[in-house]
């Protein structure tokens, strides 16, 4: 793979151009896995309850290892992968790439992006993982 882009964060750097770190730090390290199933699962249930198709952000998204899971096991359902690293917004939209209803969003996300305030966040290993009605209505255009 390679860019022209320039790097911003360790995984943009020339060692790990080609090295998609999500996937490989998956293999063989059970905690991650179950984390992502965990996620998954609670992600699915939500909707159930819901009964309704959700728009799922997952912000710092990497090379999109976890939002390509949701996008495959639970179709229907908006993913929007984030992440600054141009290397790993490269890898995610790859990835991504098969499902119809997903997007990435390559830029930096803050909470200054939302706009309408509709939104839950909840803590989830180390990072923040959004939920809104309307991610388009509350990311504002060329933040």
């Amino acid at each position: 793979m390679g860019t022209d882009v320039e790097a911003v964060t360790v995984y943009g750097r020339a060692e790990f151009q080609d090295v998609d770190v999500g996937a490989i730090m998956r293999d063989g390290h059970p905690d991650i896995a179950e984390g992502d199933e965990l996620i998954v699962s609670l992600v699915g249930d939500h909707a159930r309850r819901k009964g309704r198709p959700l728009r799922i952000m997952d912000v710092g998204s990497g090379s999109g290892v976890l939002s390509e899971l949701i996008a495959r096991r639970l179709p229907g359902h908006q993913v929007i992968a984030n992440d600054v690293e141009p290397a790993l917004i490269a890898l995610a939209e790859g990835r991504l790439l098969g499902y119809p209803d997903t997007e990435v969003f390559g830029r930096q996300f803050g909470v200054g992006h939302l706009r309408c305030g509709r939104f839950c966040a909840h803590q989830c290993r180390g990072g923040v993982r959004l939920r809104t009605r309307s991610p388009s209505a509350c990311l504002g255009a060329g933040s």
